[in-house]
């Protein structure tokens, strides 16, 4: 809760800046005078407003006092007044290309100048002869310019609040998440089974029946795309609805208008223009809260790192559409006007183009194909092109007055930058040479020494880590997340596990490949960064002593959910409570990598006296290997016997992977429980009993989910943690809400998910 409140100050501070951006506007009363002199003649050959017309009149004694004078009448209120006259010299220093430069009191001294030599405007002469002296005000003309512009005004101010709304539905999306992590506390007179419903059929549903949200699926067969799950469907459908409201409604036109003419089409481009820039500005920090690495949310709300990035890729995507459309209004404006190469060389204007193509490449570099060809490129891509885009913001507006939304950002881009630098020089020394053990050409296990470490890791913590070799200077630029352990075994040592793929994880496997030819296996270092601890710990603190617990791994998946397994066991608990630990791997070749872990397990924690002890372990091998190099030596009861009748309760959970398919298409129906054939299993060196037991299915079948989830009676509080390959994830979550809308029972039954997935 402490960390919550925190969280919360900051958001607010960071939002102080944003503040300065409702009142830096255009004022209407600088804005009207300027146009309402514009239509005399002041010897400048045109009554536009370019920076050639600007700089003849700015150089202009009579026309610095028409205009002070003009502010002085039709404003009585100081700041007011004191601000119409900042925007005036501002646009004298701006247009003139800083030729002059006016302050406040400079323009008290033309007002105070001009007083002894003001006229009454001749409507004829003056607009066809040059005017030689200052001009006073013809209030009723006045009026036609001053209304016109605080029609402008309040379309913008109008505008600023629908920004302001967009950025509100996000923290009343936060607030409600906030409740939900607590309901516990705020609605303790909803029994079990009402949220068990909830989170079954909204909270952790998948959107469509047959689909599933951490999957990705192909549009088309050619894009990859992500599923949400419901309750993010639903979040984000609200909010692109409220985009497309806040876009299309408000249009108050006043026509003729002095500042756009008496052209419909001029007034509505001009005015969409003002609505689609204000609130793609007003997305902004928004957009950056949800997707850099130190969000102060992630200490408020129990979201998944995916759940951030998916609401941070819809935020982008709608702020770009709307920048999209006010780059393409202010176009065929300038295009129609027939006045675009005059725009054009206008520095605000070229760095709103730098800004759009920068934006482009952004969301093209960010696409799943991208990613998942070329990961390592679009992490340096997306860093550089992130700084540059701010840049290009920064100075397309500087001139215009919403500053304060770039520095919202800018803070926020500051304080993730400065954290990943506070926790790098949390984590120890600097430069750590981490120990490394390789497995075949899949596996690599690094030990990192704890030495000077000043945080305490807690289950489903990650790291990210910056890898020094084989190429320091570009691998020095990017970081990786991986889930760390602590290694029983090796109490000085974090345990990271590296699953090789492509990119960084294939350059640095063939790195050890080449530096085993040189030095002993067991002197393989290999030199890196780490980035602190990442990843919410809002379930580990919440582990109960009382609480039965389901942890069902897939391959890799098994170190996020060990050191759940340790925390879980170092409780004092009761003998009434049951800890279950499912682990399938394809075969034993996984399970040698993870040898000294299970045997850490077996020796400690298996308690074979018991029929029925706390801790159950049991490993699923999908491909019948030879497991003979998998040595668990110690307590073993003789009496077991590896062949089907030992193995009951898991040899039947298992089914061909058609068969699989068709019970995820019609999960209603109960699939038929297959038994393994009576054949002596080949693990030869270790013998099952009733805490630890292994079970090898036969070729080309894979475990029957249904069945895993199901031999779990529910007769307390369970929680089920899972962790692995996004399809597996996928499917047990499917299982496990059936089960618990089947059940309907009273006992709270919780789902949570390893998943990195985006």
């Amino acid at each position: 809760m402490r960390k919550s409140i925190v969280a919360l100050s900051f958001i607010t501070l960071a939002c102080i800046p944003i503040t300065s951006a409702l009142v830096i506007v255009d004022s209407v009363v600088a804005s009207s005078c300027i146009y309402y002199m514009k239509q005399f003649d002041w010897g400048c050959n045109s009554t536009g407003n370019g920076a050639t017309q600007y700089t003849c009149r700015c150089g202009n004694i009579d026309w610095l006092g028409s205009i002070a004078n003009c502010i002085y009448s039709e404003s009585t209120d100081i700041g007011e007044r004191n601000h119409a006259l900042k925007h005036v010299g501002t646009r004298c220093y701006d247009k003139s290309k800083k030729l002059y430069d006016y302050y406040v009191v400079d323009f008290i001294q033309f007002y105070e100048n001009a007083t002894d030599f003001l006229q009454y405007p001749d409507s004829t002469k003056d607009i066809e002869d040059q005017v030689m002296h200052p001009l006073e005000v013809n209030q009723t003309d006045f009026k036609y310019y001053f209304d016109s512009f605080q029609n402008v005004m309040d379309h913008v101010n109008k505008t600023q609040w629908f920004g302001w709304g967009l950025n509100f539905y996000w923290v009343v999306i936060i607030v409600i998440s906030f409740i939900y992590n607590y309901r516990n506390v705020f609605f303790r007179f909803i029994p079990s089974r009402g949220w068990n419903r909830i989170k079954g059929r909204l909270i952790q549903s998948a959107l469509f029946r047959n689909n599933d949200y951490n999957t990705t699926y192909y549009l088309a067969d050619l894009i990859p795309i992500m599923l949400p799950s419901t309750i993010e469907f639903v979040t984000i459908s609200i909010f692109w609805i409220l985009v497309i409201i806040f876009s299309i409604v408000g249009y108050d036109m006043m026509l003729p208008n002095a500042y756009l003419g008496g052209s419909k089409f001029f007034y509505l481009l001009d005015f969409i223009s003002y609505r689609t820039c204000i609130t793609a500005f007003s997305l902004l920090p928004s957009m950056y809260f949800m997707g850099i690495r130190n969000t102060p949310l992630s200490y408020v709300v129990n979201w998944s790192r995916r759940t951030f990035i998916s609401f941070h890729k819809t935020i982008a995507m709608a702020m770009s559409f709307l920048a999209f459309i006010h780059s393409c209004s202010w176009t065929a404006y300038t295009i129609r006007e027939g006045d675009y190469a005059m725009w054009a060389v206008d520095a605000y204007w070229q760095w709103g183009m730098v800004s759009m193509i920068i934006l482009g490449l952004i969301l093209f570099s960010s696409l799943k194909w991208f990613r998942m060809v070329m990961y390592d490129i679009f992490l340096i891509l997306h860093h550089v092109f992130s700084i540059v885009f701010i840049v290009a913001i920064y100075y397309h507006v500087n001139t215009l007055g919403w500053l304060g939304w770039c520095y919202s950002i800018i803070a926020i881009y500051s304080w993730d930058k400065l954290l990943r630098i506070f926790k790098i020089a949390i984590s120890g020394n600097l430069i750590k040479k981490s120990k490394v053990e390789y497995f075949d050409e899949s596996v690599i296990k690094l030990s990192i020494p704890r030495e000077g470490m000043k945080f305490r890791f807690m289950p489903g913590q990650y790291t990210f880590l910056y890898f020094l070799q084989p190429y320091p200077l570009l691998n020095a630029w990017q970081s990786h997340p991986f889930t760390l352990y602590m290694d029983p075994l090796k109490p000085d040592c974090l345990t990271a596990i590296i699953k090789v793929k492509k990119g960084v994880t294939r350059k640095i496997y063939e790195h050890i490949l080449r530096q085993s030819m040189k030095v002993s296996n067991d002197n393989l270092e290999i030199p890196l960064v780490m980035e602190g601890v990442y990843g919410n710990s809002l379930v580990s603190a919440r582990l109960n002593s009382t609480y039965d617990y389901v942890l069902i791994a897939s391959g890799i998946g098994i170190t996020s959910i060990y050191p759940y397994v340790l925390e879980l066991l170092y409780q004092k608990r009761s003998n009434q409570t049951t800890i279950r630990l499912f682990w399938i791997v394809r075969d034993s070749n996984e399970l040698l990598w993870f040898h000294n872990e299970l045997k850490f397990l077996y020796e400690n924690y298996c308690d074979t006296n018991q029929a029925s002890p706390v801790l159950r372990v049991e490993l699923i091998v999908t491909r019948n290997l030879v497991l003979d190099n998998l040595k668990l030596s110690g307590k073993e009861n003789s009496s077991s016997t590896p062949n089907s009748s030992s193995l009951s309760s898991i040899d039947r959970v298992h089914e061909t992977a058609e068969e699989e398919n068709k019970m995820l298409d019609d999960q209603e129906s109960r699939p038929e429980e297959k038994v393994l054939d009576d054949k002596p299993s080949k693990f030869t060196s270790f013998k099952n009993n009733s805490c630890f037991k292994v079970s090898v299915l036969p070729v080309r079948s894979r475990p029957c989910l249904s069945n895993l989830i199901r031999i779990n009676k529910i007769k307390n509080t369970t929680h089920f943690i899972v962790c692995g390959p996004s399809k597996f994830s996928d499917s047990t979550r499917s299982m496990v809400n059936l089960y618990r809308l089947e059940l309907d029972c009273n006992y709270d039954i919780e789902y949570h998910e390893e998943s990195f997935e985006w």
